[in-house]
């Protein structure tokens, strides 16, 4: 099951969840709450579920993860998680209308009366298991505490581990449960099928292919990267950076293509500049049978602007031949002040999407250009999946978890031909 939003609004000091979309990183807890340390076991947990905003703390900065949980903050909490639209009853507990609609539903037991108790270890299982729908198991417990189903389906499904004292796996059912324990539960229920990239947690994108790609068939051989299992090209990806270039020599490397850098926007102003030796690239690299494919570096900071470069781009084309895909080039500067700085995913998304369909509209092959973390968290990859993908990593094999055409795998390699250091491709799909 896939908990694509948390929604809640729990009371001051009690957890408080809020809407979660898509993906989230965490924060350091450790700098937000005055009583956790990163050497804490609940310390990724409380990080994560507070950098997405799902859970606060207290008003004096602290969190308390050893307070206990109450009945009624549970009940809330669990019941807004599953998305379940309960109304508060007025003149009454605050959290008297969850308490009298998880008892009716048989969420808890109805000899629970009072909210403000805390709630045991084994009522929070019943609660979790029963509210959102995790399914019960038929395994043997692996408790020796207990064998209370619900408790049971909880460790089934990845969620409840339990801790072992004088050797034995304990669950201690009839303990209060610490705001630090219900923090770890649901951390381990909403990350449960998500895409964990670095301090990530992503939703899969069920539209795009996955990377197959076996890892240990890749293997260094006469100076290029090779795939043994199956038939691929070798390419480099240039610009005026390179300098003047033979590409005679560069052919008889036993390079195939060349993705050639039309042109850029600066990161500053924002103007459109030809790359300078774009002309000099193309005419060479024809001129010795290596097939070419355009790069276009875009500092676009809205589809209008990404519509501008890909006409730049169609208008410097003309008559030339080219084969390979023509590549949507959109970096995190990083290092400096840029005009793209805080760029929202839904933007980047539509400055690709618009300048890969004017290109395909002009009848060439449009494509991306990324890294992982802009494959990951920059773009939504999902509305991209009609267009070609150019992957960067400098590794021995790639990890990036969907599928793509082509592996930039090295920014410092040598070719003859060109003097000093340059990116190295390999194509996996054939032009």
């Amino acid at each position: 099951m896939r908990f694509q939003k948390l929604i809640a609004n729990i009371l001051l000091d009690v957890l408080v969840v809020g809407m979660v979309l898509g993906s989230f990183s965490h924060a350091s807890a450790a700098g937000k709450f005055s009583d956790i340390s990163q050497s804490a076991w609940y310390y990724e947990p409380v990080s994560t579920l507070t950098g997405a905003g799902v859970i606060s703390g207290y008003t004096d900065g602290t969190f308390r993860p050893g307070n206990y949980t109450t009945t009624g903050e549970a009940i809330k909490l669990v019941m807004s998680a599953g998305g379940y639209n309960v109304p508060m009853q007025t003149g009454t507990h605050w959290a008297s209308g969850y308490l009298s609609y998880a008892g009716e539903q048989n969420f808890v037991d109805q000899s629970i009366t009072n909210p403000d108790l805390p709630i045991t270890r084994a009522a929070t299982a019943k609660l979790m298991v029963s509210a959102l729908k995790l399914g019960q198991s038929n395994m043997v417990s692996p408790f020796s505490d207990t064998s209370d189903p619900y408790v049971v389906s909880l460790y089934a499904a990845g969620i409840a581990a339990g801790s072992y004292e004088q050797g034995q796996l304990v669950f201690r059912p009839d303990a209060p449960i610490t705001r630090a324990e219900v923090c770890s539960l649901l951390f381990r229920i909403y990350t449960k099928d998500k895409l964990h990239y670095g301090s990530y947690y992503l939703d899969y994108h069920e539209n795009l292919p996955v990377n197959t790609y076996r890892a240990d068939a890749f293997t260094m051989r006469d100076g290029f990267m090779r795939y043994n299992e199956r038939e691929t090209t070798i390419g480099i990806d240039v610009s005026y950076y390179q300098g003047s270039i033979d590409w005679q020599q560069v052919k008889n490397a036993g390079i195939d293509f060349a993705i050639l850098r039309l042109g850029y926007r600066g990161y500053s102003a924002g103007t459109l500049v030809e790359d300078e030796r774009f002309r000099e690239y193309i005419a060479g690299a024809s001129a010795v049978g290596i097939d070419v494919g355009i790069y276009f570096f875009s500092q676009a900071i809205n589809v209008q602007e990404a519509q501008e470069e890909a006409y730049f781009v169609l208008d410097r084309l003309g008559d030339y031949m080219v084969r390979y895909p023509v590549m949507f080039d959109w970096e995190i500067i990083g290092n400096k002040p840029a005009r793209t700085d805080g760029l929202s995913t839904q933007t980047l998304t539509a400055c690709a999407k618009t300048f890969c369909d004017i290109i395909a509209n002009a009848g060439y092959t449009p494509g991306i250009y990324f890294t992982k973390y802009l494959g990951y968290v920059s773009y939504d990859l999902s509305q991209l999946s009609d267009y070609d993908f150019w992957f960067a990593e400098y590794s021995k094999a790639p990890s990036f978890y969907y599928n793509f055409d082509m592996w930039q795998y090295s920014d410092t390699a040598s070719i003859p031909g060109i003097k000093g250091r340059v990116d190295m491709d390999i194509c996996f799909k054939q032009y």
